[in-house]
């Protein structure tokens, strides 16, 4: 089909090219002449996501996670709770109203309210001192089945109470790739729209911020009780050591051991040099004897000296132990001494009134050797009096080490314990102390403000009305055009030549015209002349060009052998 044709086509339906498009415009104009009018505003808040403070300056900011925290936010505004608490607080403050109220409620938004809650729902509802309570009262009402508030308002999809009334005029947007988003909100209540995106505004801010700390919350609770409880087993690993030190009378086990070894190996020393001294003192003792002529056994036999001699030892006893005895009173030893000397002096008397003392066995003066006899007596009782005393003490170290040798396996398996209880409070409280910071960081970010407050919308948005009757024309003009060609394309009938030549096999000589009653007789006849002069003309044309056409001479001939007859 070429531009001349379709010009031609059109032509032929030009009414109903004008008609149609016109009829569906003046249809979309008679509908939409009681179109409500919207009214919008927004408010822009601050979310500090790709350049706001943190106290975990260090950790990288990459694009994926500043694109996921804004998704989470947006999600956030858009989550059925958020929008659900949106709606039920606007209802709560428009139940709570008796009369419409500039900045709350037009008069439109009132009535529509009033007469769908009934005057008994709003008193069982409405708490007039308090919003919370009203809120808290109308979801208790909401969860009554089939409640007029729940059916007609939160559940109603065009309902300006409802989630998806709310989110279908709700429009969340990052602005640029800066950290703020932008809220904007329409609705055909001024009021309602500013009280709406203030709403928005503080519920998800709040929801935000919830969602933030409960992030870390739980975490940090978790810690806290782990904490008390590796406190308490720490504490009481430290009080059995304390039990299991004072019950043992140890004060430093490692410090006591070496100091006790140290003392024991000079006590080893000492019972050594005592006994090389005891050995020494019998030594002497026995030569002298023999030069004296003093039977030992004799003089032990007297009362008054075995008396002294017992005294003697007991006392010596007394010094030996008080010499290892660390900070013991030098007065009290002095008073020991002393009372040994006086004890010493009273024996070599007895001594020396038992036996003639005059001269000894080799005629060397007796007094010297005596006096020597005597001081070496003393010397023999009173070093076997420290050696008694030394084995006693050195009894008393092989029990301490009996005792105090098994007790460092066993306070060593206590120092372990709580060296294991303390590291695990010491990881414990790094834990929390990470997971506070974390808290402390998420209650950062999460502190959005709002930048741009809502505004009171005072003028409506402009009509589209005027873009849908131009639209629903043109739209009517497109749809009537491709019918039209669709009716040409499509149309099997023989009133196109070239199809009719070719459905019938036959030439194409001529049409005549159809009779019509808005055309005259007369000019019907020569339009008819006209018509079938062209049509015989094209016909003798055709059958001088075609041997098999019955209008030839050869066609002729074959016609009559055939028996065919020619029309004229």
């Amino acid at each position: 089909m070429n531009f001349k044709k379709f010009t031609r086509l059109l032509w032929a339906y030009k009414w109903v090219l004008l008609l149609f498009p016109t009829a569906l415009a003046g249809a979309v104009f008679y509908l939409t002449k009681m179109e409500e009018r919207s009214f919008t505003t927004s408010t822009v808040i601050y979310t500090g996501f790709a350049s706001g403070y943190t106290i975990e300056m260090d950790s990288r900011r990459d694009f994926v996670s500043i694109n996921n925290a804004f998704d989470n936010l947006i999600n956030t505004i858009k989550a059925r709770t958020t929008l659900e608490e949106i709606g039920i607080r606007l209802l709560a403050h428009h139940l709570m109203i008796n009369k419409p109220t500039p900045g709350v409620a037009t008069a439109g938004t009132f009535k529509k309210l009033r007469d769908v809650v009934p005057e008994t729902v709003i008193r069982q509802v409405v708490d007039p001192s308090s919003v919370e309570n009203t809120v808290q009262n109308i979801y208790r009402y909401a969860q009554i089945p089939k409640n007029v508030i729940g059916e007609k308002l939160l559940n109603d999809k065009k309902s300006i109470y409802g989630v998806q009334g709310i989110l279908s005029k709700l429009t969340v947007t990052r602005e640029g790739n800066s950290d703020m988003i932008r809220l904007t909100y329409t609705a055909d209540d001024p009021s309602v729209v500013k009280e709406t995106i203030e709403l928005v505004s503080t519920v998800f801010m709040k929801r935000y911020r919830e969602i933030k700390v409960d992030e870390t919350g739980n975490v940090v609770e978790y810690f806290m009780e782990q904490l008390k409880k590796a406190s308490t087993k720490l504490s009481a690993a430290e009080n059995k050591l304390t039990d299991f030190s004072r019950d043992n009378r140890i004060i430093n086990y490692y410090e006591q051991t070496k100091s006790f070894t140290i003392r024991d190996k000079d006590f080893s020393l000492d019972i050594d040099k005592e006994k090389s001294n005891l050995a020494a003192n019998k030594a002497t003792l026995k030569d002298l004897e023999k030069k004296l002529s003093i039977r030992q056994d004799i003089a032990l036999q007297s009362q008054q000296l075995t008396n002294i001699r017992d005294s003697l030892a007991v006392l010596n006893t007394r010094l030996a132990m008080m010499e290892m005895k660390v900070g013991s009173g030098s007065s009290q030893k002095q008073q020991l001494k002393d009372r040994i000397e006086q004890l010493e002096k009273q024996a070599k008397d007895n001594i020396s009134g038992l036996y003639d003392i005059n001269n000894s066995v080799k005629g060397l003066p007796s007094k010297l050797l005596f006096d020597e006899w005597t001081q070496t007596f003393m010397n023999v009782d009173q070093g076997e009096a420290r050696l008694l005393t030394y084995y006693d003490i050195q009894r008393d170290y092989d029990d301490f080490y009996r005792r105090f040798a098994p007790l460092g396996s066993k306070m060593g398996q206590l120092e372990r314990a709580i060296s294991v209880a303390e590291r695990e409070y010491l990881e414990i409280l790094h834990g929390l102390s990470v997971s506070k910071l974390r808290e402390q960081n998420m209650l950062m970010s999460s502190n959005l403000k709002i930048v741009d407050p809502p505004i009171f919308p005072g003028k409506p948005e402009p009509s589209k009305r005027l873009i849908l009757v131009i639209g629903s024309f043109v739209a009517g003009l497109v749809l009537i055009i491709a019918y039209i060609i669709g009716k040409e394309y499509f149309d099997n009938s023989l009133k196109n030549p070239v199809r009719a030549s070719k459905q019938v096999n036959i030439p194409f000589v001529g049409v005549l015209p159809i009779r019509n009653r808005l055309h005259s007789r007369k000019e019907f006849e020569r339009l008819e002349s006209i018509a079938m002069n062209q049509c015989l003309a094209q016909m003798a044309l055709l059958t001088k060009k075609s041997d098999r056409s019955p209008y030839s001479g050869s066609g002729r001939e074959r016609s009559k052998r055939s028996g065919q007859k020619l029309f004229y």
